[in-house]
């Protein structure tokens, strides 16, 4: 099999397992496997499908990004929109306005308070609400299995090993 062969024939396999879920099954990498003859090739066409991936990875990431920008500009126009009938309704003392596809009506919000004092424990007892939290000091657990080599109790130690690509 020709090298161009064998890329089309790794896309079409990929291109099979993005139509169900994007997973590929054990008959799949076994197919993949077997379509490189040596090492060396199988490296640089697996290395060149991941730049593939992650070049359509940055592709899909800036599509959101801009739908994303739409969708904020969008949200942003509605509530400008939903202000202005606000403002102009209450210049115009209407409560409210119906007409044959709407209704729109002024409601209050339930009521709520504010605290306007900076530290909180200068107000009298009955208005101040304390909290305590406690939490896992995972920096330090990391330190004591560096230095002694035990893992304290109540924790867990993990490393992963990743594939570098330059």
């Amino acid at each position: 099999m020709k090298l161009y062969e064998l890329g089309i024939a790794i896309r079409d396999i990929l291109a099979n397992a993005d139509f169900r879920d994007g997973e590929l099954t054990d008959e799949e990498l076994e197919q993949l496997d077997g379509l490189a003859d040596t090492q060396e090739v199988k490296v640089e066409v697996y290395c060149k499908l991941i730049r593939e991936q992650e070049a359509d990875i940055a592709a899909r990431q800036a599509e959101i990004d801009r739908l994303q920008a739409g969708l904020t500009t969008a949200e942003n126009r509605k509530e400008r929109l939903k202000d202005r009938l606000k403002v102009a309704m209450m210049l115009s003392g209407q409560r409210s306005v119906e007409t044959p596809l709407f209704k729109v009506w002024l409601q209050n919000s339930a009521p709520s308070a504010k605290c306007l004092v900076d530290d909180p424990a200068t107000l009298a007892p009955e208005f101040q609400k304390v909290k305590t939290t406690v939490t896992a000091n995972t920096v330090h657990a990391l330190d004591v299995w560096k230095t002694t080599g035990t893992i304290p109790e109540g924790f867990e130690i993990k490393t992963s090993e990743s594939l570098r690509i330059k």
